[in-house]
């Protein structure tokens, strides 16, 4: 990636005025696909795939990787996915609204025109409004387009330096002196199957965390990963193992990608330097995490109701106005994030969605109710995570019919302490069916509370069954 200095002092000018009483003038959110919060330093992994002590080894910027960010603003600890499939989270994120209001219950569908967006909140109140994807599913058609001025999704090469090379074209082509309001949308999708992570800058990720004497056949490739679960063949620890390290791989690739273009806000390397993004709104997510063999035999997202996939990482930094190095333990939802930006960015809050601003918790300056984590896969399956405990709920025995085909069994009722059990394998729902009666009684209210969305969930587009294609979630060819 270039760096070009002249038309970069350009464009860090429109980040320059966030601080104001109504807070931040832009806004920038970084969203990562399949990236698991627990593979994340700052969220306790024992690898440093984020960590700022690391970021020579991996070649992030110091300062601007993810461990970084998050120390320099608000970390939610305990942050939740509704879904664990793109489309149908970043709905939710983008809505405020539940898979089961958004219509939007898999990637096979389309956001409605009827939505109404982050993107067209914030265009409506006068931001210059753009997005960069690597995420073949999140491009014109599929819906997440409504309110961007700009949207690029370029599918060839490497997607992820694509996308962050087209954002800093498009900031370094801004005018800074007509005074535009921006919010600027990045996805990153590097985490995602298959794991095979390319070098960048003389750094091989995909050795990066690898045992050096592991010689085996085992690699991150969907052909041997999804073959040896639809075959029932179990992977011995030394190549499981592996399939977990290319994955971290691509984790701390996507730092090093992120720590670059977040650099690049700050103005690191130009003339004049400028630390732009202390006057900026940052906010960090996830759409899913990952499998990853934990159970079932099963590397993906889209089957899992636990917390392997759930678990997404959640930041909020804007050192003018939020305070630094703060950790929230409550349980939150990225349906949260849409009320929590427009009360941050002064606009008039959305009405009747389910998200609750967090503004309280992330600035300290109150506590709020404690509420429940909610999930589902698609409106069969639930999922609830409450202080301890979750409760996975499958009152149909439905069962899972996305690829890879292979068994996922899915209880009808399961219980996990996560006091004890953070990785949800042992269920305990025998020792303690009062808590298990009084989640299955929250999912009903939950449920009750929600405007269903009747209308017949629209799509898939020949575009979206192309990219379901290419990224695994559906087989052979449209019908």
């Amino acid at each position: 990636m270039q760096r070009r200095p002249c038309v970069l002092a350009l464009a860090l000018a429109l980040l320059a005025s966030c601080g104001t009483k109504a807070g931040p003038k832009h806004v920038i959110l970084v969203t990562i696909d399949t990236l698991r919060a627990d593979h994340l330093t700052a969220w306790g992994y024992a690898r440093p795939t984020t960590a700022a002590r690391a970021a020579a080894a991996r070649g992030s910027v110091p300062g601007y990787t993810i461990d970084d960010i998050a120390a320099q603003g608000v970390r939610c600890e305990n942050a939740f996915a509704p879904r664990g499939m793109t489309l149908p989270s970043m709905a939710t994120l983008f809505t405020g609204r539940p898979p089961i209001e958004t219509c939007v219950l898999d990637n096979r569908n389309v956001l409605g025109a009827d939505a109404s967006t982050l993107a067209e909140r914030f265009k409506a109140a006068g931001f210059r409004t753009a997005a960069f994807s690597a995420n073949r599913l999140l491009a014109p058609g599929s819906g997440i387009e409504q309110g961007f001025d700009t949207f690029v999704q370029d599918p060839a090469g490497d997607r992820d330096g694509n996308a962050v090379e087209a954002a800093e074209s498009w900031l370094a082509a801004q005018d800074p002196k007509d005074g535009a309001r921006i919010f600027l949308w990045l996805h990153l999708v590097g985490p995602h199957l298959s794991y095979d992570p390319a070098p960048i800058d003389g750094v091989d990720f995909a050795r990066l965390y690898d045992d050096p004497a592991y010689a085996g056949a085992a690699d991150g490739s969907r052909e041997f990963l999804d073959a040896a679960y639809g075959q029932g063949r179990a992977l011995d620890p030394k190549e499981v193992a592996h399939v977990v390290a290319l994955y971290d791989g691509e984790v701390a690739r996507i730092d090093h990608l992120v720590s670059r273009f977040l650099a690049f806000c700050a103005g690191a390397g130009a003339q004049p330097s400028r630390d732009l993004l202390a006057d900026a709104l940052l906010v960090f997510a996830a759409d899913h995490g990952e499998e990853l063999y934990e159970r079932s035999r099963y590397f993906g997202h889209a089957k899992s109701l636990y917390a392997s996939v759930l678990h997404v990482p959640l930041v909020f930094r804007c050192p003018a106005s939020l305070p630094a190095g703060r950790v929230v333990p409550d349980l939150v939802g990225l349906e949260d994030v849409l009320p929590t930006l427009l009360e941050l960015t002064g606009i008039e809050p959305a009405r009747g969605i389910h998200g609750r601003s967090l503004v309280p918790l992330v600035r300290a300056t109150a506590t709020l109710p404690e509420l429940p984590a909610f999930s589902l896969w698609r409106d069969k399956m639930f999922s609830v995570r409450s202080g301890r405990w979750r409760l996975v709920w499958n009152p149909d025995h439905a069962v899972s019919d996305d690829v890879p085909p292979g068994p996922y069994p899915v209880p009808e009722i399961a219980l996990f302490d996560t006091t004890i059990d953070p990785h949800e394998l042992r269920d305990v729902s025998a020792e303690h069916p009062d808590v298990v009666r009084g989640l299955q009684a929250a999912v009903t209210a939950w449920r009750a509370g929600l405007r269903a969305c009747t209308a017949t969930p629209s799509g898939p587009t020949p575009a979206q069954l192309k990219a379901m294609r290419d990224l695994g979630y559906v087989d052979g060819e449209p019908k």
